[in-house]
Order: structure tokens, then C-alpha cells, then sequence
């Protein structure tokens, strides 16, 4: 009886983990196309050093958003597998929304090439 209620509080706190986690990535989406983005184009205003930084910065935010939403979406189908709640659904959701994303800015970068 114990070890089913350790188990489910355990699935719930790796739950919530998932959902912030999630949350990670999208804060880590925003901040990079609306931060840094657009300050790594201003070349009139900064030396080559900083634009190198802000470039730099605007890549690892966008790889750490993808992994985070590649990782989050394969533990939210394990979770969904494992017991439906609601939680993961919209874990789920979050990460189509990013994914959407990642393929426009896949979709923009090769028409730019």
C-alpha cells in the first residue's frame, strides 16, 4: 500500500518536473527570438566581439529549447502510457507548439540560404 502511494506521488513530482521543464524551453524560445535575435542583426551598433556573443547566446538558448522539448515530449508520452492526467496532455501541447516553431524557423532558414 505504501510503495503504490511512493510510486504515485514520484509520477506526479515527475510530472510537475516535465511541465517546468517545458516551461524552460518556452522561456528559453522567447528570450532567444525576442532578445537576442534581433541584437545579434544590429551591426552598425557593436563591435564584431559582442555580435559574436549575442549569436552565440541566441544558438545555445535555441538548442537548449530544442532538447528540452525533445526530452519533455518523449516523457510526456511515457507518462500519458503510464497514467492520463491532464498535466501531461498539456506538456504535450506545449511541446507541438514548439516544435511548430522549430520547423518555421528550419522552413525560413533554408529559403535563406
Amino acid at each position: 500500500m505504501i510503495e503504490k502511494e511512493n510510486q504515485a506521488k514520484n509520477l506526479n513530482q515527475s510530472s510537475n518536473k516535465n511541465l517546468y521543464l517545458a516551461l524552460i524551453a518556452i522561456i528559453c524560445i522567447v528570450l532567444s527570438l525576442t532578445f537576442f535575435y534581433p541584437l545579434s542583426m544590429k551591426v552598425d551598433k557593436y563591435s564584431n566581439i559582442v555580435l559574436t556573443v549575442l549569436a552565440y547566446s541566441f544558438y545555445i538558448l535555441q538548442g537548449t529549447s530544442f532538447v528540452l522539448t525533445i526530452v519533455t515530449f518523449i516523457n510526456g508520452i511515457s507518462f500519458i502510457k503510464m497514467k492520463k492526467d491532464t498535466q501531461s496532455y498539456l506538456v504535450l501541447i506545449i511541446d507541438g507548439l514548439l516544435m511548430v516553431i522549430f520547423s518555421y524557423e528550419m522552413y525560413w532558414f533554408l529559403n535563406h540560404l
